[in-house]
């Protein structure tokens, strides 16, 4: 069994959060935030776009067509 010390030492880097989650965040929590330029913010990311697309095109929220862009997202 491997000691805690053990394992976080063979941990060569913590990715830390991508800077457009913050971005993201402070629109989601802003009164004044938009959802437009969520959208935005999220599309300029393509592993973010590429994730939410699956995401919303999974048969978990049985949307019959077929969405393909972040703003409909």
């Amino acid at each position: 069994m491997h000691s805690a010390q053990e394992l976080v030492s063979q941990v060569e880097a913590l990715t830390a959060l991508p800077d457009v989650y913050e971005r993201v965040r402070q629109q989601l929590d802003s009164p004044a935030g938009s959802i437009g330029e969520v959208a935005r913010l999220v599309a300029a990311d393509p592993a973010l776009t590429a994730r939410l697309l699956r995401l919303v095109n999974s048969a978990m929220y049985g949307y019959r067509g077929r969405i393909a862009d972040v703003d409909r997202a």
